[in-house]
């Protein structure tokens, strides 16, 4: 075969192979898909989180506040006055204490603690009443001659001096009641020296001047002793 020909042809089978390796292309390289690992967190709900908060907030306030506070029940304790009382706290189990009534509200009878009314009628009532009563004949110093029973001239200012004197044992606390008492029980206290010419050491006085007297009446009486100072 002729050389040209031959250089022909082995031209066309390379031409060949490349038009061949074009249409075909060339080797793929293997596709490499990358992996991305992505870490999933479980996210925490903010209303879990708060409720536990709240929860371990009010658990530990609950138990500092038992610590701190004893388990106390209120006990109400009554006072002299029965219309008041006053709660306090005491222990449970613990008894109330008594109180006794102040001297005033046990020192005199029941109807001497209406005291006397300070005004100019119920002192002019007790004015008339006295001499109404004779109380005078026998209460006022005499210009002579022995006296029978305490002077009166000044019995608001001997009032007090008297019950505060070793001498009285009568529950008297202030002129007013001491007027009281010496007016409805006679024999609770006798001054000396006048216990020397009673019978028996008794008083004089009679004895039923409360039954005898309205309850306005013998007010109206102490309102009027109790201006003689």
């Amino acid at each position: 075969m002729p050389r040209n020909l031959v250089y022909f042809f082995s031209t066309c089978m390379i031409l060949g192979i490349l038009m061949l390796s074009a249409a075909c292309g060339s080797p793929q390289e293997p596709s490499i898909t990358p992996s991305v690992v992505v870490e999933t967190q479980t996210p925490v709900s903010t209303q879990t989180s708060v409720a536990t908060i709240t929860a371990a907030v009010t658990t530990t306030a609950t138990a500092t506040a038992t610590n701190i506070i004893p388990n106390e029940s209120p006990t109400v304790l009554a006072t002299a006055t029965p219309a008041k009382q006053i709660a306090v706290l005491l222990p449970t189990g613990t008894t109330a204490p008594t109180l006794s009534p102040s001297p005033t509200a046990s020192a005199i009878p029941s109807a001497t603690r209406v005291l006397p009314t300070q005004n100019p009628q119920a002192v002019a009532r007790g004015a008339k009443l006295f001499v109404d009563m004779k109380c005078a004949g026998c209460h006022i110093k005499p210009p002579r001659g022995q006296r029978i029973a305490p002077d009166l001239s000044h019995i608001a200012t001997d009032a007090e001096l008297i019950i505060r004197s070793p001498e009285y044992h009568g529950k008297a606390t202030d002129a007013a009641s001491f007027i009281y008492e010496s007016i409805t029980d006679p024999n609770a206290f006798v001054q000396p020296p006048f216990d020397q010419v009673t019978v028996d050491g008794l008083s004089l006085m009679p004895k039923d001047f409360a039954q005898r007297l309205a309850p306005a009446d013998l007010q109206a009486l102490i309102a009027y002793l109790l201006t003689m100072r």
